[in-house]
């Protein structure tokens, strides 16, 4: 095979891969909200005192800038090497970097050890890091 007919093939198996990515982060997410309704529905004595419905709100968030993420990314593909998307650089800055800090900031500010703790009945750590100094806060969870 030649080396154009291998790079083609390349770029087959990568769209390929984004495709069932998207299709499976897709079921994830309506697992999810299943889940959620279910819960609203029909809530357990625990579910009553543990903070979920914030951590839900936090994962829609991310996995919608994950989704746009992923959507972006396979338009970027799907153009090629020489294609709108792939040639300026603010898709990258704003689809990339800024959705995955925006992802990463929600999950360590809405942290789901937050909810282990309260299944468990335990604590849980959270850490402060201030310069080059960490400080470890040991929070116990009652309830």
């Amino acid at each position: 095979m030649s080396s154009s007919g291998m790079l083609e093939m390349g770029e087959k198996v990568i769209l390929g891969g984004l495709v069932l990515q998207l299709a499976f982060f897709g079921l994830f997410m309506i697992v999810g909200m299943a889940f959620h309704v279910k819960l609203n529905r029909n809530p357990s004595p625990r579910s009553r005192v543990t903070p979920w419905r914030r951590h839900m709100w936090s994962l829609y968030l991310v996995s919608m800038c994950i989704f746009v993420r992923s959507v972006v990314r396979f338009i970027e593909y799907a153009q090629g090497f020489d294609g709108f998307v792939i040639s300026h650089e603010a898709f990258l800055y704003v689809f990339d970097a800024f959705l995955m800090a925006f992802a990463s900031g929600t999950m360590n500010w809405v942290h789901p050890s937050e909810v282990a703790a309260y299944t468990r009945g335990g604590r849980y750590m959270w850490k402060l890091i201030i310069g080059k100094r960490v400080s470890h806060l040991d929070i116990t969870v009652e309830g």
